[in-house]
């Protein structure tokens, strides 16, 4: 297993250099069965694939892993197709390929497969799927020391990277010999069970193998498109970049955030690898970890939709947490294996629960208050307002013109050209005075005593009440005040 690490090493090294020289094609690899059972039908093997997969199916920017394995898996080749002679190149190592070990580790060969492909992905090799060639003629016989000895094929695909049959478009499976069971149902749980080869016969080995990889159609390639975290929130505030968000303040703060799709074809796999926040303060003196713990394991994102996912924070001080700051965020994730970093910075300010009860009701508390005390000083100084009055003589077709009066105003009822109110027949020139005397009181002044027949009700009088008068020739007739309402 540590040749297998070393050799992934030098394999993610050769490809950041190589990688970088010209544009990157396909990676094709071929996972060879190199245990000592499979020597009779080795030469033929190597030839045909020499001529079938590497002569013919490499072209300038495909990068070429060979992984051979028995009891342990070894990367023997992996290099980039830059010129024509680079494939003399891949030949010449494969020539030099002999079985060799003991047993047939499936699993590892499996593993270490898989592992190569994720990195070819992640370093440029994503706009096809792979191709690649599995070739053996036993069934699984792990050695004591391997992680998947005393398992057979079902336990090795319950391991979820491994078990994860998105992994396995572009792989075809060849088994040479009679009774193959392990092969077989590998194809099966990979769902490449179309694309399976069985040879029973050794002496069909070589056509056989030659039209089974002719007719290996070119890998398909892969739809452009990302998933973006986008509308973080913390304390279920969103946060947005340079305007300073309130957030309150609480031993567990909730956080999350939506996974959006621009695939439109393609239903995607995401998986958070590492997810970092720290909080530090706008003086600079306080830096706080907020240690979120996120959500685990792999997340189905479909095409053209967004998926929230959340995580929970704990600050590890929360005395220091406190006030505006700045919020940095750096965020890992896995899409489709392929690995991207995103770190955003965003201006914030953590507050108390009373603060925070403040800083989201207080303005409505506030202006509540406002509205009440000026509804209520409106209603009081509205009583203070003019109020129109009309005299009001019953049995008279006379409509007499209202007059307002405010606190402290009087007006003159008689026969007086310039009287406020006239009164019509034998009466004196100033018969009474209305006066408002406070915000909705009244009082009655008699002027011509002989003419108001009766006083009580005057002082204070209330709108509405009648008031009897009596002219000069003896008659008496009845008057009122009334506010223009009716009141």
């Amino acid at each position: 297993m540590k040749r297998v690490r070393i050799a992934l090493v030098v394999l993610v090294v050769s490809m950041a250099f190589l990688g970088a020289q010209g544009v990157k094609g396909k990676s094709v690899i071929l996972v060879q069965d190199v245990s000592p059972s499979i020597a009779p039908y080795f030469p033929t093997i190597q030839k045909v694939l020499a001529r079938a997969l590497i002569e013919k199916r490499l072209e300038v920017g495909d990068y070429f892993t060979l992984i051979a394995f028995s009891g342990k898996p070894s990367i023997e080749d992996g290099a980039q197709i830059q010129y024509s002679r680079d494939v003399e190149a891949r030949k010449s190592i494969w020539s030099k390929i002999r079985p060799e070990g003991a047993g047939t580790d499936i699993g590892l060969a499996l593993q270490t497969a898989l592992t190569t492909t994720v990195e070819l992905r992640n370093h440029g090799y994503s706009n096809f799927d792979p191709l690649v060639i599995f070739v053996t003629d036993g069934d699984h016989e792990p050695l004591s020391g391997s992680p998947f000895f005393g398992k057979n094929v079902e336990n090795i695909f319950a391991d979820p990277f491994i078990g994860d049959k998105s992994l396995y478009r572009g792989w075809y499976f060849v088994g040479i010999g009679k009774n193959l069971i392990d092969i077989k149902r590998i194809a099966e749980l990979t769902g490449r069970s179309s694309e399976f080869l069985s040879i029973d016969d050794p002496s069909e080995l070589e056509k056989a193998l030659d039209d089974f990889i002719m007719r290996i159609p070119e890998p398909n390639a892969r739809e452009a498109g990302a998933i973006t975290p986008l509308d973080f929130s913390v304390g279920g505030r969103k946060l947005e970049g340079k305007r300073r968000v309130s957030i309150p303040l609480g031993v567990s703060i909730p956080s999350a955030m939506k996974l959006v799709s621009s695939y439109r074809q393609t239903d995607s796999v995401v998986e958070l690898k590492s997810l970092s926040m720290t909080f530090q303060s706008a003086d600079k003196t306080a830096v706080v970890d907020l240690a979120p713990a996120f959500e685990k394991g792999r997340i189905d994102v479909p095409r053209s939709k967004a998926i929230s996912t959340t995580a929970s924070l704990h600050p590890s001080n929360l005395g220091l947490l406190h006030g505006p700051g700045t919020l940095k965020l750096e965020l890992e994730l896995s899409d489709d294996y392929i690995d991207h970093t995103y770190a955003e910075a965003y201006e914030v300010s953590f507050l108390t629960p009373s603060e925070a009860f403040w800083n989201s009701w207080g303005f409505l508390i506030l202006a509540g208050f406002v509205v009440v005390v000026g509804f209520a000083a409106f209603m009081f100084l509205k009583g203070f307002l003019p109020v129109s009055i009309v005299l009001e003589v019953p049995g008279s077709t006379t409509k007499y013109r209202s007059v307002k009066l405010g606190v402290g105003d009087k007006a003159e009822v008689g026969t007086k050209p310039n009287a406020r109110f006239r009164l019509e027949g034998n009466f004196e020139p100033i018969v009474l005075t209305i006066r408002r005397s406070g915000k909705s009181s009244w009082e009655v002044v008699p002027r011509a005593a002989t003419q108001v027949a009766a006083t009580e009700g005057l002082k204070p009088y209330r709108l509405g009440s009648g008031i009897k008068l009596m002219d000069g020739d003896g008659n008496e007739r009845s008057v009122r005040f009334i506010s223009k309402s009716g009141k």
